[in-house]
């Protein structure tokens, strides 16, 4: 009799051993800070903080949401919500998930209740580009939203003024370049400042691509980032020669009757194939347009409006490209 009651002492006191280490967390998972909300349902009711508390996929939809902003920021301005929101993905719509809420509702001027309900959903659907359709086609809005992050200035671009970027993009010598953005914004930055004989330097590559190819095809593929959250990369990785790019079609010189807001254009010396310079377009208006262009060399510049300038040239118009130089081949985003 002894022994059992020992027995049964002992089996209790390792139960609540095992109920003490549960409730103190020691037996539970780590926490999940998943960003993929695709993977749920988006809510169908409002999501607030009650008892029992509000439990399911609708509340990991919430929770991935909050994480992307935080960790990404949102896919219209990059804007991140602090660290301090990063939720746990458990579906269970608790207090901390409510403070995100209203964290969410703040930042977005929404009215702050901690309800996460239709007004709320459909920002963050807004912000988070969710289950919006193709665009087409890029506006030169779209292209000057990113050329004012690279120029660093608040104010629209003059599109007939050329200036000097005091930030320059290349590296002081041109076998070191500083590698950025070979993936895309939000995850990148692009630039990497350097600092040289008291000059600040910093390279300017993007996907293998240094200099002016770098400048255009980052300009491009953030640009299509910011309009529709989606991911292009223009990556050297992938097959030039086919242009196998997801989101792209390459067009053969000889083939390009127009071009296009957003067409990246590679053009080489008249008479050969090479390409040796690139840009993007940033205006079209019946056959004239004009350039965003980075120049190379350790004293380079960024060239915003005005023609195509390589050596002396000043190109607005295809006939005049084709008068000075060869089109390689031009890259339009397809609008997918």
């Amino acid at each position: 009799m002894k022994i059992l009651k020992r027995m049964l002492s002992m089996f209790l006191c390792c139960m609540m051993l095992v109920t003490m280490f549960a409730g103190m967390g020691i037996t539970s998972s780590a926490a999940s800070y998943a960003v993929n909300y695709g993977a749920y349902p988006e809510p169908t009711v409002a999501l607030t903080l009650k008892n029992p508390t509000m439990k399911g996929d609708y509340v990991k939809w919430f929770q991935c949401c909050i994480n992307y902003l935080v960790q990404y920021g949102d896919k219209l301005t990059g804007k991140k919500m602090s660290t301090t929101y990063l939720l746990d993905v458990d579906g269970s719509f608790g207090p901390a998930s409510e403070k995100a809420t209203k964290a969410f509702q703040q930042q977005y001027s929404l009215s702050v209740d901690g309800a996460f309900g239709p007004a709320s959903r459909a920002k963050m659907k807004e912000v988070l580009k969710i289950n919006q359709p193709p665009v087409g086609s890029l506006t030169s809005e779209d292209i000057n939203v990113v050329l004012r992050e690279v120029m660093q200035k608040q104010n629209p671009i003059n599109t007939s003024t050329v200036y000097t970027n005091p930030v320059y993009w290349t590296a002081p010598s041109g076998s070191k370049y500083v590698s950025t953005c070979k993936t895309l914004a939000p995850r990148s930055t692009y630039k990497e400042n350097q600092w040289v004989n008291n000059v600040k330097y910093a390279s300017y590559s993007y996907g293998g691509a240094s200099q002016c190819y770098g400048f255009a095809d980052y300009v491009l593929a953030r640009a299509i980032y910011k309009k529709t959250g989606k991911v292009r990369e223009l990556s050297s990785g992938q097959s030039r020669s086919g242009w196998a790019c997801a989101g792209y079609t390459k067009i053969a010189g000889s083939n390009v009757t127009e071009l296009k807001v957003g067409d990246v254009i590679r053009v080489g010396k008249k008479g050969t194939t090479k390409d040796s310079h690139s840009a993007i377009v940033m205006t079209a208006n019946n056959g004239v347009y004009t350039f965003a262009e980075c120049w190379g060399g350790s004293g380079s510049l960024l060239k915003i409006g005005g023609g195509m300038e390589t050596m002396s040239s000043n190109n607005t118009t295809l006939a005049q490209l084709r008068n000075n130089y060869s089109i390689c081949w031009v890259i339009r985003y397809n609008g997918n």
